[in-house]
């Protein structure tokens, strides 16, 4: 954005939450009724900012003081042979240990932050899970407009987008962010990868192998200078870096176009529309991670696999394609499948199982061997015992990692419950319940889990902006479709 404002500088995610939770406050807090519903939900939305901050805050303090691992120095230490170790003093021996002990109880900066915010996002993500779950027992549902004018909102929703996506183009990409580029070239040119690229890429947990070596797209970075990078004569690294911007750019466009679209259509309200796709532009969520593709893509795939529920085989393709590119969007395929029980169950399932084949054949053109597709295969649907090692998060963070197996055990119980409860599922319930299946994802998530909220954030929104939808089943919609046309 620096061609159009002089010396632009991107917004600290701090200011950014500050000023966001008053327009929020301002434009959609219901002052004449202050104990309602809709102001409670405002509130838990703006809830997230702080602990988001910190984690992000204490990311980016331990990318600029942690050292890097010496490989050189821990291959000398790891073959010292035990002849060399006898010859040390027992008096070394306990200095050393002392040493090692004082190191390892010295917190690196940064890291208490983080485990900080982590903790702040599982005690918030757990009030959303509660709050999606007993939503379809609050019947009364007025609607409520916003406090600012469908013209002001229209403006607002517009600046918010040019601002946002203007930082995405404007950011600058890190060294790491450059090499991933490198690293999904590579990829499509069925050349092998380095062990770094093979540790990335499980560091990234299960999903499309593709879709994890996207570069992401720092929109807030403390990084302001790019190291020089020789660009070899396979790829321009420069092109394909503009196709991963515009790759965000789309998938946000189309999650903001999605808000509005499923109100129109189901809440009879272009205004409702725009104020929900606003209070998702002014989140500070949106503006820390309007370009990492693997949060927003996923996100995009599922909010329109909801737009499009009235057209079954629409939305099995759409979420198919969610799960192919994320894994995790597997796990709403119960709720789904009940949700069209008792019509439009046979197009869901045969588009999802296409949408899935799609994905399995994609691999194919990716792999330099029959091993590295099954690998692939692996990676993107989670073929694997649950992971203890090498996790990222609140896992990495002082948390014994054997609390994931109890974790993901009542999840996937919580998933299953919802092909039988409740019997009968109208939209709003898909729309609360997917929302909670896509939270529930965030607390055994081992690669970052808590921060991946643009999976359920939309349909979050939805939920706490929608009219009463009690009645409108499956059955029903698809029926007065039938009629209609």
């Amino acid at each position: 954005m620096d061609f159009c404002l002089l010396a632009y500088q991107q917004i600290d995610p701090t200011t950014w939450a500050a000023a966001a939770s008053v327009l929020m406050i301002s434009i959609f807090f219901k002052f004449n009724r202050f104990w309602s519903v809709r102001n409670f939900d405002l509130l838990l939305v703006i809830s997230m900012a702080p602990f988001l901050i910190m984690v992000n805050h204490g990311m980016n303090l331990a990318n600029q003081h942690q050292p890097e691992p010496d490989p050189t120095a821990v291959t000398q230490a790891a073959n010292l042979t035990d002849e060399s170790l006898s010859d040390q003093s027992s008096s070394a021996t306990e200095s050393s240990v002392e040493v090692s002990v004082d190191q390892n109880l010295a917190e690196p900066p940064g890291r208490v932050l983080q485990r900080t915010g982590f903790i702040g996002l599982f005690v918030v993500g757990t009030i959303y899970l509660i709050r999606m779950l007993i939503d379809p027992v609050l019947v009364r549902r007025p609607l409520l407009n916003p406090n600012l004018s469908l013209g002001g909102l229209i403006f607002l929703g517009a600046c918010l987008i040019m601002l946002l996506l203007a930082n995405i183009f404007s950011a600058k990409p890190t060294t790491d962010e450059l090499n991933m580029v490198k690293s999904t070239i590579r990829m499509a040119k069925r050349q092998a990868a380095d062990e770094t690229e093979s540790l990335s890429l499980r560091k990234r947990g299960p999903g499309y192998q593709m879709l994890f070596l996207v570069a992401v797209i720092s929109v807030f970075s403390d990084n302001d200078q790019v190291d020089d990078i020789v660009i070899d004569q396979e790829a321009n690294l420069e092109r394909y870096i503009l196709v991963l911007k515009i790759l965000a750019i789309v998938s946000q466009s189309l999650i903001v176009l999605g808000l509005i679209l499923f109100a129109v259509f189901n809440f009879n309200s272009f205004y409702i529309g725009v104020g929900i796709a606003s209070v998702y532009l002014l989140l500070p969520y949106t503006a820390i991670y309007t370009g990492h593709v693997e949060h927003a893509l996923p996100a995009a795939l599922m909010l329109w696999a909801l737009v499009c529920f009235r057209k079954p085989a629409l939305a099995g393709l759409l979420l198919g394609l969610a799960t192919g590119a994320s894994y995790y969007p597997l796990f709403l395929l119960p709720l789904w499948l009940s949700f069209y029980w008792e019509r439009g169950v046979r197009r869901f399932a045969i588009c999802f199982g296409v949408s899935i084949l799609f994905c399995i054949i994609g691999p194919m053109f990716t792999s330099i061997s029959v091993p590295d597709y099954f690998l692939q295969l692996q990676k993107m649907f989670g073929f694997w015992q649950p992971l203890m090692e090498g996790l990222e998060g609140i896992w990495a963070l002082g948390w014994d990692r054997v609390w994931r197996l109890p974790l993901l055990v009542a999840f996937v119980i919580l998933c299953a419950s919802f092909t039988i409860w409740p019997t009968r599922k109208d939209i709003g319930i898909l729309i609360a319940y997917s929302g909670a299946v896509m939270i529930g994802v965030q607390f055994w998530h081992g690669f970052g889990g808590g921060l991946f909220a643009a999976w359920y954030l939309p349909m979050m929104l939805l939920v706490f902006f929608r009219t009463n939808l009690t009645g409108r089943t499956a059955t029903t919609e698809l029926r007065a479709l039938r009629t209609s046309n």
